[in-house]
């Protein structure tokens, strides 16, 4: 990262002049920053991100089998802010409170 007062014709300027750096502009002095590093799109998802998904998969299946049974919904209903949704606050809920 480089910071100065006097870039002359780079105060101008913001964005990525060419492939290696970013100039952004920070309180008064534009900055050159690295750009950051990516995964490359092939590498797929990595294993925290499948098992987010997983997780999440599960609260849904959990969040619908709850508004499916009567009972279960009025009681989430009644614990809940008139402008909640049952069904965000149980997927909320579930992925909170399990591991």
């Amino acid at each position: 990262m480089k910071a100065g007062k006097d870039f002359g014709k780079l105060s101008s300027i913001a964005g990525r002049p060419d492939r290696m750096d970013v100039i952004r502009q920070r309180t008064s002095s534009p900055l050159i920053l690295r750009l950051p590093q990516r995964r490359p799109a092939t590498a797929g998802p990595t294993l925290r991100q499948l098992e987010s998904r997983r997780r999440f998969k599960e609260a849904v299946q959990y969040a619908k089998s709850v508004l499916r049974d009567p009972e279960s919904y009025e009681a989430w209903r009644r614990h809940l802010k008139p402008t909640r949704s049952v069904y965000t606050a149980v997927i909320a809920r579930y992925l909170k409170h399990t591991t």
